[in-house]
C-alpha cells in the first residue's frame, strides 16, 4: 500500500513538473530530465511491477522453484525488449538515429 501510494504521488509530481516545464518552452533540458526521469519510474513500475508481479502469480503453481522464477522474468524481459526494439522504427526514420 506504501508503494502504492509512493508511486501515486511520484506520477503527481512528475506530472506538475512536465506542464510547468513545457509552459516555459526555454527550458528544454529540464524538460528532457524530468520526462526521461517519468518513462523510466512509470517502464520499471509497469514492467516489473504489474506485469511481472503478475505472471509471477500465476506461475506460482509451478511444481519447480526455477519456473516460477525464471518463467515470469523471461516473458517479462522478452516483452520489454520487444516493445523497445520497434520503437526506433516506429517513431523516427532511421537515418535520424546516426546523425
Amino acid at each position: 500500500m506504501k508503494d502504492s501510494f509512493f508511486i501515486l504521488v511520484t506520477g503527481i509530481v512528475i506530472a506538475a513538473a512536465i506542464q510547468r516545464i513545457v509552459t516555459n518552452t526555454h527550458l528544454d533540458v529540464p524538460l528532457g530530465i524530468t520526462v526521461g526521469l517519468g518513462a523510466g519510474i512509470f517502464e520499471e513500475f509497469f514492467y516489473r511491477g504489474l506485469i511481472l508481479g503478475t505472471l509471477m502469480r500465476l506461475f506460482s503453481k509451478q511444481t519447480s522453484k526455477a519456473r516460477q522464477i525464471w518463467y515470469p522474468l523471461l516473458i517479462t524481459s522478452l516483452i520489454f525488449g520487444l516493445d523497445h526494439s520497434t520503437k526506433p522504427f516506429l517513431n523516427q526514420p532511421l537515418i535520424h538515429c546516426f546523425k
